[in-house]
This record gives C-alpha cells, structure tokens and sequence, in this order.
C-alpha cells in the first residue's frame, strides 16, 4: 500500500451535523453520488478545471480533456451538499466551500475534506463580466434568450443567468438558475447548456443497459422527471411530461428496457419511450391495460409483461396489441414486480409470489404450507434455482426445486426496518428501504447496513441496479455509486 494512501486512510472524513461519510476505511472513490445539481451558487477556476458549486454539490469540468469529473458531495466527506460559496486555488485546485453545515477546505493531494473556521472571502474570484455586458446568445432548441440573461422553454419557464465566470478565448462560465451549468462562446455568441445530474433527487425507480442508464423521479404519488444518463459521454437528458408529447402522467412506478424501447409504468398507464427518436407514445385501460397504475414491467422475448394496481396484462409487442392475462386469484391483486424463471414467470404482490408458467393460463400461489411470503412482496429475482424476494417478511430465499425456504426476518435481522428494493449480484444479496442499504455476507452470515456514514446520499434506498465491481443504490436524496468488490475492507470485514 502506498504512503498516501495510508495517509488517505487514516485521516478518514470529518463529522458533521449534515451527516456525511464518517467512517475511514473507504478510499477516494468508493463513493461517489449524483443529485439535483441545477442549481448554481457560484463558480470558480482551478489550474484546468471548472468549479460549479451547487445545492446539491459541486460539479467539476476539465477544460484540457473537454469531460465532467465526478462531481463532489456529501459522499466524498463535505459537510454539507448545499454549497453557498466556493474558492478554489488556481494553481493547486484546492477548494474552500462556505455551506450551511460550516466551512471546510478540500485538499486534492489527499481527496480530504478538513473543518475550518472561517471561509477565506478574499480567495473569491471575481466574475469579470456581468449579465447586462452579454451578447444576444444563439441557444440550444427548446430554448429562446432574452437579455439581459434570461432563457426560457417552450411553456415560457423562465431561467435566470445568476453566476458568471469570464475565462479566457472569450469564454463565460455561467450558471442557469433551474437548468445547471452553462458555456458562453463571446466571441460566436454561442451558448451551449452543460446538465449535469439527476433532475430529481427523489429517485423512485431506475435501469440500466451498458453506459445508458435511467432515473425515474419523484414516487409515492409525487411529480418526477424522466433523466437518461449517457455514461460514455457523461451525457445528461431530461424528459418532463409538459413538454414531452406522448408522456401521459409525472408520476412513475417502474422501469423496464429492451434493445428498441424504454417502458416506464405511471399513474395512469404505460410510457414506451423509443430509445434511437427519443419519442414517446402512452398506453392505458382503453388499449387493454387491466388497472390503471402501472407498477412492474417484464420484458420477455417480444412480449412485455405488464403489472398494475388490478393484475397483470400482456403486451404483444409484434402485434402492438394488449391483452388481459388475468385469472380469479390475480385480478384484485396489486403487482409490485416480476421475475423469470426457465419457463416460469413470478410475480410479487400484496399476498405474496404467484407464479405462471409461460404459455398457460392459471396463476398459482408459491409455498401454500408455508408462513413466508403470505403478505407483501415488493420485489423479487430469480439466479440459477433460487428466488429471492423482499417484503413485509423480511428477506426470503425459496430453492425452486424442492420449495425449501430460508428467512432473514424483518424484525430480527433489520430491526423491523421497511424493506422495499431488492438485488442479487455475483451472488451477493442486497436489500434496501427506509433505513438504509443491507449487504448480506455469506462467509460471515451477517448483513450490514450501510447509510450517509459510509458515503450513502440518502437513508431511503428504493431501488439498487447492479454495474459490475459496482452498485447504483437510488435514494430519497439523489443516486449514489459504490464500489462494493473490495473483500477486504473493513465494511467486509465486520
């Protein structure tokens, strides 16, 4: 192990009221969170990089490499994600954040953030360049300029310029007030918006295919924004039912893909977003759907599964036709999720896992002379023999070949903690609710819980998505990544 890193290790993150990451054995980048960063406070200029502070963090843009770096949070050791002033030294990069929670300086040699006293003022810099001094700025589509400094949308919204940054080659580093980061061209008169982030920092559902992934906000009956995130290119993209045709409600449920489409379930029926055209088209009672609320989604072969608040419906999706695909037992049923076996498709509801074998036509209830899985189930996945589901009972794995069950029961094991987000990844299971994140670990047969201690955004996971060495956990308070194969940190090691 190298001398900085040890040092790095050692020194661990300062306690705050706001409570960020306190526990020292995790290393630059096992965490790192993504939040609603529209938002910008002020900005400043390090050797190569461009600062945007934020409500929700700070946004980082190498201007030699033309690409975003992880953006700092609360994950990373800062007191506070609600950044009121920033300075940043020129020459070095290290960065001094003045934030509801107090001051704290960031050394970028050890990826440390430190407490101070006071925020140095004398450290700002200035903006060189005021609103009114701005050209008439050609502007992305969607998008209409009125000086001095003012955009609007296509429903009028308006969005203020409220930070400015004059570099140099006649670039004006700008903030948008509601829309994030901006780059001003002087000299062309060219403005280029620069989203960063998740539009919501309530995440309600999330899915992923490669470098494209997509968040769904709001949940539990609250207005959301659809966000799709272009990894490869560090690409942000936001879809609002006001000013996207074909989205029928702002309130989502659940998110399915397959090679040409996205499916989001909502409030009031099925959204197929075309993934090439970025085009959306709705689908409700009256093209078949069974309920109303959409809840879970399967994708299988050329056929979509469709779960609601009233049963299941089938999607044909070579013949664009919807049919009911109920029996007695499952149409008062509401559907919380699906999984698939070898032929066998399940599905969690408010009584537990039923199940259907594909092609037939009669639900069954799994484990009738069993007390597990009688009661809500909110979602479930099936590896190899094995299904595993989360719910009111706790964590529960059922061997599908001999029905044998094992429990990790609720009050027992996670101290009665609401369980609701479900994943099963290289053999590690992880669940999460309203008390943070669980990690089950076999060779110990103990679970931990994780939280804004170890670098979790928010205490309130509702989805997890597996991403090789990584998971993305989706919280109340934004999105985080973590590195979770490292055996032999002490979170493993517990």
């Amino acid at each position: 192990m190298s001398k900085l890193l040890l040092i790095v290790l050692l020194l661990g993150s300062t306690v705050s009221a706001s409570g960020q990451r306190v526990y020292n054995y995790y290393r630059p980048g096992d965490w790192v969170s993504f939040t609603n960063t529209r938002y910008v406070t002020g900005i400043a200029r390090g050797f190569n990089t461009i600062y945007f502070a934020t409500t929700g963090g700070i946004l980082r843009y190498d201007k030699a490499f033309d690409e975003w770096l992880d953006p700092l949070t609360v994950s990373d050791g800062m007191p506070d994600n609600r950044v009121r002033r920033i300075a940043v030294d020129r020459l070095t990069d290290d960065i001094w954040v003045d934030t509801p929670s107090g001051a704290s300086y960031y050394n970028p040699g050890f990826q440390d953030w430190s407490t101070i006293a006071n925020f140095p003022t004398e450290k700002l810099q200035p903006s060189g360049i005021s609103t009114a001094q701005l050209p008439q700025f050609f502007v992305p589509p969607g998008y209409s300029y009125f000086s001095p400094g003012i955009l609007t949308d296509r429903e009028m919204a308006q969005f203020r310029i409220t930070q400015i940054l004059e570099d140099d080659n006649d670039i004006a580093w700008m903030g948008i007030w509601g829309i994030g980061p901006a780059k001003g061209d002087l000299a062309i008169y060219d403005l280029a918006v620069m989203p960063q982030g998740i539009y919501d920092d309530d995440v309600a559902a999330m899915d992923s295919d490669g470098d494209d992934f997509w968040f769904l906000g709001g949940g539990d009956g609250l207005p959301g924004t659809i966000t799709a995130y272009d990894r490869s290119q560090s690409e942000w993209e936001y879809f609002d039912s006001r000013l996207d045709r074909g989205i029928n409600s702002d309130q989502y449920y659940a998110i399915a893909h397959d090679a040409k489409s996205v499916w989001i379930g909502t409030e009031r029926g099925l959204v197929r977003m075309d993934r090439k055209s970025r085009t959306f088209r709705s689908y409700g009672q009256f093209d078949g759907i069974s309920g109303e609320r959409v809840t879970a989604l399967l994708p299988v072969k050329n056929n979509l599964i469709i779960g609601t608040d009233r049963g299941v419906s089938v999607f044909d999706i070579r013949r664009d036709s919807i049919y009911d695909a109920n029996t007695d037992i499952m149409l008062p049923r509401v559907i919380y999720d699906f999984a698939q076996g070898d032929s066998i498709i399940y599905a969690a509801t408010d009584i537990g896992v039923l199940s259907l074998v594909w092609g037939g036509s009669e639900w069954r209830r799994l484990l009738l002379d069993s007390p597990h899985l009688r009661t809500g189930v909110y979602q479930i996945q099936v590896v190899d023999s094995l299904l595993y589901a989360v719910g009111e009972d706790g964590v529960v794995v059922v061997n599908l070949k001999n029905l044998a069950s094992t429990i990790f029961d609720r009050n027992a094991v996670f101290r009665n903690a609401d369980l609701t987000a479900l994943l099963v990844h290289d053999n590690v299971i992880w669940a999460g609710g309203a008390s943070g994140l669980y990690r089950y670990n076999s060779r110990k047969d103990n679970w931990y819980r994780y939280t804004p201690n170890d670098g979790l955004i928010g205490i309130r996971v509702r989805s997890i998505i597996a991403d090789g060495d990584f998971v993305w956990i989706g919280t109340d308070r934004g999105v985080s990544r973590f590195r979770w194969n490292d055996f032999d940190r002490s979170d493993w090691l517990q």
